[in-house]
Order: structure tokens, then sequence, then C-alpha cells
């Protein structure tokens, strides 16, 4: 925030909780997915390792500290997505 105006006027437009569950859902949604990539790929992709500690209840291990994020592994060249949907 540029002011403390806009400080301000972010307080009470975010509600932080509610942002936090939806981060929290990304990255168990994160987790299924890579779990079902290793099985679809046949053990070619492995999760991340989920062994961050910052604020593991909501970034569930995937955050070492603010800003170190643990990229995912990205799936085998030529890899079809849709195995793991069983499309």
């Amino acid at each position: 925030p540029r002011d403390k105006r806009q400080s301000y006027r972010l307080e009470n437009l975010v509600n932080v909780t509610y942002c936090m569950e939806l981060v929290r859902e990304w990255f168990v949604l994160r987790r299924e997915f890579e779990e079902a990539l290793e099985v679809a790929s046949e053990g070619k992709t492995k999760p991340a390792s989920r062994t961050g500690g910052y604020e593991d209840g909501y970034f569930l291990g995937y955050c070492h500290r603010e800003g170190g994020y643990v990229a995912m592994e990205p799936p085998p060249d030529g890899f079809d997505v849709k195995r793991i949907y069983g499309m």
C-alpha cells in the first residue's frame, strides 16, 4: 500500500481468513494432483518434498519461508495429463 488510506481500504475489502482457507485448499488439491501424477506416470514423476515449515497449516509443507515456495515437478515430456483422470 502506498499510504494509510489505501492500507485501510485493503483491510476492509479482504477477508484474510477466507483467503487463507482458499490457499490451503489449493495446496490440498496440489497434493492430490501430485500423488495421482506419480501413479499415472508410473513413478516417473515424484511429488515435491513437503519439508517446508512455513505456516504449515496453510501451505502443507510446500513453503520453507515467506517467498520460499517449493515448485511442483513437471510431468515427463509427452505425458498426457488426461491419464490422471482416466480420460
